[in-house]
């Protein structure tokens, strides 16, 4: 199809750049958060139900502006390829004299082609932060076993939706539209050596893309983290032998007041030393944005 519409000489290049767009379209790899199943086993059945609710409170509240941003965004791209390749591309003879005429019909085929892809893109990756809450909600709950599963789950839909979140809007997400629109622009002003339409090739491309990552909701990797950490946050301190040790035993072993014990004096003052030395290190666990933190205070 790209010979037909390109030409022998620029199909190779072309299809090159479509391969290095589909591999920055694809996710790195899934992003697992820690799971919270030991946490929850320690929990009571309101504090499961508590925070399962919460985890569908956040997803309700961001909702909108998912679905919003998702569907909005794909019918702008669907509604770019139809224009560009059923209306515009066509419209213009493959064959005209007018090379201006050639080099705006290419930069169509670009322009469609890329926008095809946006919308697979935004069309195909998963929706848990549009259809997370609703699924949540309907699971069964009778029992405890139900419950936190269905904690579980919204734990799981959470973390999801922030690992695709992170994708749409990281660096691949303005990857994939610098390098669409530095390959189709360079094929244009290789080809015909049109400014008009080079400019336009390389910039629409990037700034579309720059506009539907800035516009993405972005909430639920950090709203994951902080709930995380909310039920699974401790504070561990490390056991030690009791600096008073032998001194308190020896007073629970006298029966009354020792008048010349109590005048005696420690010559090396070494009670005095064990009596100020720190309890023992004291490690802190709290939750950051993607993991948790470690704080050792001695």
């Amino acid at each position: 199809m790209l010979n037909a519409l390109l030409g022998p000489r620029l199909s190779h290049r072309s299809m090159a750049t479509l391969a290095l767009t589909l591999s920055l379209s694809l996710p790195a790899g899934a992003a697992h958060a820690q799971s919270v199943g030991i946490c929850l086993d320690e929990l009571s059945d309101e504090e499961i139900e508590r925070h399962t609710a919460r985890i569908v409170g956040e997803l309700r509240e961001h909702r909108t502006h998912a679905r919003a941003w998702r569907f909005g965004w794909l019918a702008a791209y669907t509604g770019i390829a139809a224009v560009a390749l059923g209306v515009l591309a066509p419209s213009i003879d493959s064959n005209s004299p007018n090379r201006d005429d050639r080099a705006s019909r290419l930069g169509y085929i670009g322009a469609g082609i890329g926008a095809s892809l946006a919308a697979a893109r935004l069309a195909f990756y998963p929706m848990p932060d549009v259809w997370g809450a609703r699924r949540i909600a309907r699971m069964p709950t009778s029992t405890r076993s139900e419950r936190m599963a269905q904690a579980r789950y919204a734990e799981s839909t959470l973390t999801s939706a922030g690992a695709w979140q992170n994708l749409m809007t990281g660096s691949s997400a303005y990857g994939l539209g610098i390098a669409w629109g530095i390959g189709w622009g360079t094929a244009i002003a290789i080809k015909y050596d049109n400014p008009l339409s080079s400019a336009l090739a390389f910039l629409g491309s990037p700034v579309l893309a720059a506009a539907t990552a800035l516009t993405a909701p972005s909430w639920a990797a950090l709203s994951s983290a902080t709930m995380r950490g909310g039920i699974c946050g401790h504070v561990y301190v490390e056991d030690r032998e009791d600096p008073l040790g032998d001194e308190e035993a020896a007073f629970d072993d006298v029966g009354e007041y020792d008048e010349d014990a109590d005048e005696a004096v420690d010559p090396g003052g070494e009670t005095d030393a064990r009596l100020g030395a720190p309890v023992g290190p004291t490690v802190m666990v709290y939750p950051t944005v993607g993991g948790a933190g470690l704080s050792v205070t001695f």
